[in-house]
């Protein structure tokens, strides 16, 4: 004897989208998902279908209801695991990565933290921690002959979810913790990448009763997402470590050669000037690095003989440099003082993709000198030469 609104949604009237009303202006099936706070925030999926006279009217109204709360929440924590999965993908820095992680999964009344094995595996280190007392944890290391047996197994080997339903069972290192005795369940799931643990994602609750079996599985599939993100930060780390070791290397080598080196990227930015470039052409290379092409060629301009055949033979070179290996052209630099200098161009490549040009720049100066003495001694001893046989 109720209006349906009354029974289903608990209002005195209406809601602004209800269904049967709908479905009496349209006469069609009309549904809606809705989250019913009076029925303990349940959600359910409501289908109206209309019932029609002889003569096509609504006679009467079918309301199907049915509760969707678990497939919801299941939609939901599938959302929630791609916005979070996104989330961690967007860095490579493994400190983002770890704080993004447990500031995602910290509960409103507990705490989430990610420790990892150190390199000996030895140790597990809190690199991160969020929500209740969080940072009383943060930075702490924990021994793992400090664990049970059955926690170190669980931690090395990474198989299962390790569920402590009262947290004064937890390991003595743990119990010690100031405020661990506000907390009422323990949770440790295990970060695992290609079959290799890497440390744990523990939640701490305040609230009694273990986590339902969907949270449990839930909170399984995004540790899966933080070891992988975490691997893949790490990998990352060691990479560019290694790569900022080479490019050191490799600039120190260059930094160090007898030889002029200028270097600069397909945009025509110059990337690298060494200090024997400097010192042959007079110049220093904070007034050009990170510069156009350009800003070198004006600097120049000044410094050399002739600037306009420089940058003739500078446009010729670097297309013949193309096909060429290595293409030569001789100028002359005026500061700090007058010398002969040769510049040899090459194009940098890899895998057959341009990545810039560059130019070594060498001092021919006393080779340039003792071909002119040669020069001059063979002129000199063919016009001796000549002179005896003109008097007989």
């Amino acid at each position: 004897g109720q209006h349906c609104y009354r029974v289903i949604h608990g209002t005195r009237e209406p809601i602004p989208e209800c269904p049967a009303v709908q479905c009496l202006a349209g006469k069609r099936r009309c549904d809606m998902v809705r989250q019913e706070p009076h029925l303990g925030n349940r959600w359910l999926h409501i289908t109206v279908d209309p019932v029609l006279g002889p003569q096509g009217e609504v006679v009467s109204l079918v309301h199907t209801v049915r509760d969707v709360s678990t497939e919801k929440r299941h939609q939901e924590n599938l959302e929630r695991l791609n916005r979070v999965s996104l989330s961690l993908s967007a860095s490579l820095d493994l400190g983002e990565v770890v704080d993004t992680a447990v500031a995602a999964m910290a509960p409103a009344s507990g705490t989430a933290a990610i420790a990892l094995l150190d390199e000996t595996e030895s140790h597990l280190e809190v690199v991160a921690a969020r929500g209740l007392h969080g940072e009383d944890v943060r930075g702490m290391r924990i021994a793992l002959d400090q664990l049970p047996p059955e926690v170190v197994k669980q931690v090395r080997v990474g198989q299962q979810v390790l569920l402590l339903e009262d947290a004064s069972q937890a390991p003595q290192v743990l119990r010690d913790l100031p405020h661990w005795h506000e907390y009422r369940t323990f949770v440790v799931f295990p970060l695992v990448v290609r079959g290799q643990a890497i440390g744990v994602l523990t939640i701490s609750s305040t609230e009694a009763g273990p986590p339902s079996e969907e949270n449990v599985g839930f909170l399984n599939s995004y540790a899966a997402a933080i070891a992988l993100a975490v691997d893949n930060a790490r990998l990352y780390r060691e990479t560019d470590w290694e790569l900022r070791r080479r490019v050191a290397q490799m600039e120190a080598i260059m930094a160090s050669m007898g030889e002029g080196l200028v270097v600069a990227d397909t945009q025509g930015v110059v990337l690298f000037c060494n200090r024997a470039a400097e010192a042959l052409l007079g110049v220093e290379r904070t007034q050009f690095l990170g510069q156009p092409t350009a800003v070198f060629n004006q600097l120049l301009s000044t410094r050399i003989v002739e600037p306009a055949r420089w940058q003739r033979a500078l446009a010729e070179g670097l297309e013949r440099a193309k096909g060429e290996v290595g293409y030569r052209f001789p100028f002359t630099a005026l500061l700090p003082e007058r010398r002969e200098l040769e510049a040899t161009l090459f194009v940098v490549e890899s895998g057959g993709r341009r990545l810039g040009t560059g130019a070594v720049l060498r001092d021919v100066t006393r080779e340039r000198e003792v071909d002119r003495m040669k020069s001059d001694f063979i002129a000199i001893a063919s016009h001796e030469l000549r002179t005896p046989m003109t008097v007989v």
